[in-house]
Formats: C-alpha cells, sequence, structure tokens
C-alpha cells in the first residue's frame, strides 16, 4: 500500500489534473516528484502515514486547497512557505512542534486547522495573514497566543481553545477572546 502515489503522481502530471485525491493510501513517503505537479488545485493526502513532506512540496504554487489531516507530520520544510495560493489549509491531527519561519505568507488563506497537533507555541507571523477567517487551534500544547493575533479583531475567526485546562470556543468579537487573550499574552 502507498506504492501507487509515484504512479498516481506522473499520471496526474501527464493529465495536467487540477486535483489529486490520495485520501487513505497507507503513503509513508511523497516522492520529490510532487513537486511536479503545476496545475494541481487541490491535493487531499489525509489519513495517511506521512511523517515529512520533501521541500518541492513548494513547487506547487497552484495548489489553492491541501489537506494533510491525520498524518504524522512533525514539522513542515522551509519550502511549504512557497505555497502563496493556498486558500484552505486542513494541518489538523498530526505531531506538528513549530511551523517554519515565513508561515505568514499565504496571501490569500481563509481557513486553517492546526488542532490536535503539539504545537508550543503560535508564530507571531500568522497574524500577517490578512485573509484569515476561520483558525482552529484546539487541543495543542499553547500557553499563550501571540500579540499579533489581536489584529483579528475586524474578521470572523473562530478559536476553540485548551489553555491550563479550560477550554472554551470563541471569536475575536467576544469578551471571552479578549479575557483569554489578556491572560496569555505576557505583561
Amino acid at each position: 500500500m502507498g506504492g501507487n502515489i509515484s504512479k498516481e503522481i506522473e499520471n496526474a502530471r501527464v493529465n495536467e489534473a487540477t486535483e489529486l485525491d490520495a485520501t487513505g493510501k497507507g503513503i509513508g513517503n511523497l516522492p520529490p516528484s510532487i513537486g511536479s505537479l503545476e496545475s494541481l488545485h487541490r491535493l487531499n493526502l489525509s489519513r495517511n502515514k506521512l511523517k515529512e513532506l520533501p521541500p518541492q512540496i513548494g513547487g506547487l504554487r497552484s495548489l489553492v486547497s491541501l489537506n494533510l489531516f491525520n498524518n504524522k507530520l512533525a514539522e513542515l520544510p522551509q519550502e511549504f512557505t512557497n505555497l502563496a495560493a493556498l486558500e484552505e489549509l486542513n494541518l489538523s491531527v498530526n505531531k506538528l512542534t513549530t511551523l517554519p519561519r515565513g508561515f505568514g505568507s499565504f496571501n490569500h488563506l481563509f481557513f486553517l486547522d492546526l488542532s490536535y497537533n503539539d504545537l508550543g507555541e503560535l508564530t507571531p507571523q500568522i497574524g500577517l495573514i490578512s485573509t484569515l477567517r476561520e483558525l482552529h487551534l484546539s487541543f495543542n500544547n499553547l500557553e499563550e497566543l501571540p500579540a499579533e493575533l489581536s489584529r483579528f479583531c475586524s474578521v470572523f475567526i473562530f478559536i476553540f481553545v485548551c489553555w491550563r485546562a479550560f477550554c472554551f470556543y470563541t471569536s475575536p468579537h467576544s469578551s471571552l477572546f479578549n479575557h483569554f487573550f489578556a491572560l496569555s499574552t505576557p505583561l
């Protein structure tokens, strides 16, 4: 299982496919040839066994939707930030502990799911994603939120945060968000 992904990538390249769904195929390694899919708009690699992504993933510059839900990713390559056309990014249920430098370079991203990872901190660069409308952070190891998140008061972001044994669902428009933000921002 997982050995046919190279063939699927080659077929997608030859046919100039705009979508590739490789959900639940037991893929442990993604070949570098993934970067050759220049016309790809949607890529679903959810429910696999990926522990890392090749740097060539950054070559998918037309990609608008990337689903990496339920893998074993512990980190993302720096080239991941080259995916500037992304609108939807699901990285939930992985083992991410940090995000790469430049993570705020997604100029079109409106949906970001980072829930169920091992993030101990959130990069302040997330505050640079002015198009972000929905951000999921639940079930990480976050002890504070970066001050840059306060700029999201004019957009609709919904955050379900677990913090020091307290869980709640909030948005930047609520007093609860402001209370949490005040608690989590160092003085």
